[in-house]
C-alpha cells in the first residue's frame, strides 16, 4: 500500500487566504464542510439524516458541499429530494468546484469536515483537512481509520445514529476540535508526495528487477 501526500502549503494557511476564500464563495461565518462526489458511495444522504436529526438538538452551522455537479445526475436528484424530505433547504449551500490552490483556504475556513464515505481508497480530504488543522468526522471502515488514526472523530457510516452522534459531539465541544486539529497537524506531517514517489520507486525497482542505483 503506498499512502498519498499532502503539499505544504496545507501546512501554512494566511488568515488573508481564509478571508478571500470567505469573499469568492459567500460563505457563511461558520459552516460545516463537505467536499467530493455525491455518488452513493460518498454516503451524503446519511449524513443529511444524521444532521438533520442533530438539529432538533441543538442549532447547527449550514453544510456547505463543494465540488463539481451535475444537476442533470439522478444522483444530484436525489440528493435535493433527500434535502427537501428533512427541510434543509436553508441549511445546506453548494458552492460547485474548488480549484486545487484555495482548498487549503476552504478546510481552514471550515468548523469540522464532514466525510462519512462508505468507500474510499485514500480519502484524500481527511489528510488535507487534518494538515490544515480542520477538524475532522469521518467514517470507522475502508481507508479513512488508516489514514486518521486517533485525529480524528470516526462513526459507524451505515448508522444515522452515529453520525447524528458525532455532528453533535464535534460540534457542541469546542475542546474536542481543538485537541483533533493539533493531532491532526502533527499525524499529517507523517505524509509527503516525496515519501509517495519513493514508495512507488522502491515497487517499480523491484518489479523491473533494478537493484543498482544509476
Amino acid at each position: 500500500v503506498i499512502p498519498l501526500g499532502v503539499r505544504q502549503e496545507f501546512f501554512d494557511v494566511k488568515s488573508d487566504d481564509i478571508r478571500h476564500i470567505r469573499i469568492e464563495f459567500n460563505l457563511p461565518e461558520r459552516f460545516i464542510l463537505y467536499l467530493g462526489g455525491i455518488d452513493p458511495r460518498k454516503n451524503l444522504h446519511r449524513a443529511l439524516e444524521g444532521y438533520a436529526a442533530a438539529l432538533t438538538d441543538v442549532e447547527l452551522p449550514p453544510i456547505v458541499i463543494a465540488g463539481k455537479l451535475n444537476t442533470n445526475h439522478h444522483d444530484y436528484i436525489a440528493l435535493i429530494e433527500k434535502i427537501t424530505e428533512f427541510s434543509l433547504d436553508e441549511k445546506v449551500i453548494f458552492i460547485g468546484f474548488v480549484p486545487n490552490e484555495l482548498l487549503a483556504s476552504l478546510y481552514s475556513a471550515a468548523e469540522f469536515l464532514l466525510f462519512p464515505s462508505l468507500c474510499e481508497g485514500f480519502g484524500l480530504p481527511v489528510l488535507e483537512a487534518m494538515a490544515v488543522g480542520c477538524p475532522v468526522l469521518t467514517s470507522n471502515v475502508s481507508a479513512m481509520p488508516e489514514v486518521a488514526e486517533n485525529s480524528a472523530l470516526l462513526v459507524d457510516p451505515y448508522s444515522i445514529d452515529e453520525i447524528r452522534d458525532g455532528i453533535l459531539t464535534i460540534a457542541t465541544d469546542p475542546n474536542l476540535r481543538k485537541k483533533l486539529a493539533q493531532s491532526g497537524k502533527k499525524r499529517a506531517k507523517e505524509f509527503s508526495w516525496k515519501r509517495t514517489a519513493e514508495m512507488l520507486l522502491q515497487i517499480l525497482k523491484k518489479t523491473v528487477g533494478v537493484t543498482n542505483e544509476r
